[in-house]
């Protein structure tokens, strides 16, 4: 799988974040850590799930700049099964304002 290949989760995922994750946490993202340590989900649905489990339209394993969807694992950091916004972000991490500005809507494009 190439990176290019995933955009179209990366897109859905943004989306479900553009939802589910609160205003302020969304304001306060910076790159120093994973996005999904920093963002808070807005706690009024029916269930509480995480936002990885909520909002990752696909799990990619991402090992020695090799890409493959994962069926067996939900995200977990240390079988290297991570969303595909977190590939992306490692892969081009220059793309990060981009993603915090189409999170907080004030591009639609990334």
């Amino acid at each position: 799988m190439k990176i290019e290949d995933i955009k179209k989760y990366v897109i859905h995922e943004l989306e479900w974040l553009r939802y589910y994750a609160f205003i302020e946490s969304k304001q306060n993202l910076n790159n120093q850590s994973s996005i999904y340590d920093q963002l808070k989900s807005i706690g009024y649905t029916k269930r509480v799930i995480p936002l990885p489990q909520r909002c990752a339209g696909a799990w990619i394993k991402f090992e020695n700049n090799e890409i493959e969807l994962s069926i067996d694992h939900p995200r977990c950091i240390e079988k290297n099964i991570y969303t595909p916004l977190e590939v992306w972000l490692m892969v081009y991490p220059e793309s990060f304002d981009n993603v915090k500005k189409y999170l907080l809507r004030e591009i639609n494009e990334i």
